[in-house]
């Protein structure tokens, strides 16, 4: 299909989450963008019109999936994965945008270097990246980034990535700048200081294991320090990932009390417990760790019941040697765009989450906390959509992977849901139909 060619996705099942639409029927798609959406886009509509078509043969279009936590390997760590495969990875998961931490190198606390890695993915012509800008200089904590620059060079939030801002008043100026230009606050949910150097979750098994541990508590008390400053400049600001049953409980309550929180989990978080590591397995050392079941089951509620909004990749590509060692030594995290959405489709095939309500985690709900306008099968949006089969059955093979790094702990794991078609501005980026 070209991008400049009127054509229509026709007999599918539309699922846009932002507006309830569940219904048959097609999408037109003219310029890059969503021109009609209904039922009237049929095939005879399509001959009438002489407009190309393709046939869904009753499957399922949805608005494309937007990953708002994810990392990329950049210069210097070519051997885990490149921005090509990273970007076809993506394609393959029916992602057709994403954001990256800022923890690529060099590292996105310059405005030239948020502006050279957008300029490199738009010319693949793949799946859209965004960035978040470094929220203090080198990561270190310590002295505020050059927010304004980093906004006009496109990042579209703040956050050291994968530790928390500790100094709460470096904390709190960032909040109170990040509002003057009504951006985004995000914040890693784990207290450095407990965490340092430790392997695993607090639990009998950690100790059973030897493993030095991180009590599930250390996410509650970033969050809730992180709150004091919210509700002080009411200024926009998301946690991520939601790992426990309190963190879930105390986000509710600010919610409740009308603070501008929201937040995000990752499958490994709903799909896993702290099990997995037993035997070391390496692969399933993540950041922050697997928790209990207890924990594990009250991520599902929050999703089901809305107080955590989205659902990310928080895909981690590592090379084959670091997790090909002691689990001491080994890298924390997984590969994650490829297995993003069949996991998350547990939720709906496993929990009783309705679907539109899990496609909001996935798309319209991140496009609203970002301020983006894709996510939603709407007119005048752009047409980044997926066609998947909602109900194909079959087990995860990390060596089918379409990206470079084969890292994750669900090789094998029997999944429903597959990616049949992604679209980017209506250029068809991956065909598996």
């Amino acid at each position: 299909m070209s991008y400049s060619v009127p054509f229509a996705l026709i007999n599918g099942r539309l699922l846009d989450p932002s507006s309830g639409l569940d219904q048959t029927g097609g999408i037109l798609i003219d310029q890059g963008l969503i021109t009609e959406v209904g039922s009237h886009i049929n095939i005879k509509y399509c001959e009438r019109q002489k407009i190309p078509f393709q046939d869904c043969q009753g499957h399922c279009i949805a608005p494309g999936l937007i990953d708002m936590r994810m990392q990329i390997r950049v210069s210097g760590a070519t051997l885990t994965e490149s921005l090509s495969s990273t970007l076809q990875a993506a394609a393959a998961g029916g992602v057709t945008s994403m954001v990256c931490l800022p923890n690529t190198r060099p590292i996105l606390d310059h405005a030239e270097v948020v502006s050279y890695l957008r300029h490199a993915a738009n010319q693949e012509k793949k799946t859209k990246l965004y960035c978040y800008g470094s929220m203090t200089q080198n990561l270190a904590g310590q002295q505020l980034s050059e927010m304004g620059y980093l906004q006009q060079a496109g990042a579209i939030g703040f956050t050291d990535g994968l530790k928390a801002v500790d100094n709460p008043k470096v904390f709190w100026k960032a909040l109170s700048y990040a509002k003057t230009f009504k951006s985004l606050i995000l914040q890693y949910a784990e207290d450095q200081r407990l965490a340092e150097g430790t392997l695993a979750t607090h639990s009998y098994l950690s100790t059973k294991m030897g493993l030095p541990s991180v009590p599930a508590c250390a996410e509650t008390m970033q969050i809730e320090r992180d709150l004091h400053l919210v509700a002080l400049t009411q200024s926009p600001y998301h946690s991520f990932p939601i790992t426990t049953k309190t963190a879930a409980r105390i986000i509710s309550q600010a919610k409740q009390h009308q603070l501008p929180v929201s937040c995000s989990t990752s499958p490994a978080y709903f799909c896993l417990n702290e099990q997995a590591i037993q035997g070391y397995q390496t692969l399933a050392k993540l950041s922050p760790p697997l928790r209990e079941e207890s924990d594990r089951l009250a991520v599902i509620e929050g999703l089901k019941n809305g107080i955590i909004d989205c659902i990310t990749s928080d895909h981690s590509p590592q090379d084959d040697d670091s997790k090909k060692t002691t689990f001491v030594q080994s890298s924390a995290g997984a590969a994650g765009l490829e297995t993003f959405f069949p996991l998350s489709l547990q939720l709906y095939h496993q929990h009783g989450m309705g679907l539109l309500a899990l496609l909001k985690c996935l798309t319209s709900n991140p496009a609203d906390i970002l301020g983006l306008p894709q996510g939603r099968l709407q007119i005048g949006r752009p047409a980044d959509m997926v066609v998947f089969d909602v109900a194909k059955a079959y087990a995860i093979n990390i060596h089918a992977f379409h990206g470079q790094a084969k890292n994750s702990p669900f090789h094998h794991f029997p999944v429903k849901g597959k990616i049949l078609q992604t679209y980017v501005d209506g250029r068809q980026i991956y065909n598996n139909f």
